[in-house]
């Protein structure tokens, strides 16, 4: 699959999330999160915790989904 199709997966995959499931509102929701919990919180711990979630969903979300529905994509067109 040349980048061409590649970057047209992704779109497509984007394409088909409602709004709060796109990556603009994944990552907005994530910042606004941690700023109120920064500007809020006092306690070390809490803060790193919920980076660290933070982080996890935004990788999980922005980079591995989408890169497992574009492998399984690929591997369902290789079928046929």
């Amino acid at each position: 699959m040349n980048s061409k199709d590649s970057s047209s997966v992704s779109i497509g995959y984007w394409s088909e999330k409602p709004f709060w499931c796109k990556p603009w509102s994944i990552l907005l929701s994530g910042i606004i999160f941690l700023y109120i919990l920064f500007s809020y919180v006092q306690l070390l711990w809490i803060k790193i915790t919920a980076t660290l979630l933070i982080l996890s969903w935004w990788i999980l979300f922005l980079f591995l989904v989408p890169v497992a529905y574009e492998s399984n994509l690929r591997a369902t067109k290789d079928q046929n």
